[in-house]
């Protein structure tokens, strides 16, 4: 988006909107922010921490499921499992259907 893209935006009804999801943006990072110092763990940052509460929370549950829970698509999920599969936190295994 070039500056005259965005300035026609902030005259348009959508900058009610792109201003919210700005903030609600910041206001998630801030929130992260917070929840690493207070965690205070380097290995698990708080996404990996989540993931493991939903991976504790749910019990067995499939990674598409996870993916849903976690409000993340399936591929980033899978990515984002690695550290933890490394960790032997979390263990994926083959289910019914393959």
């Amino acid at each position: 988006m070039d500056a005259r893209t965005l300035k026609s935006l902030g005259k348009s009804s959508q900058s009610k909107d792109i201003c919210a999801c700005f903030a609600t943006r910041q206001a998630a990072r801030a929130i992260t922010r917070f929840y690493s110092e207070i965690v205070g763990n380097e290995l698990l940052g708080s996404s990996l921490h989540s993931l493991l509460q939903i991976a504790y929370l749910t019990g067995t549950v499939t990674v598409n499921r996870m993916a849903q829970i976690a409000v993340m698509d399936r591929t980033t999920l899978t990515r984002n499992l690695k550290p933890l599969l490394r960790e032997k936190l979390v263990t994926i295994s083959p289910g019914r259907d393959r």
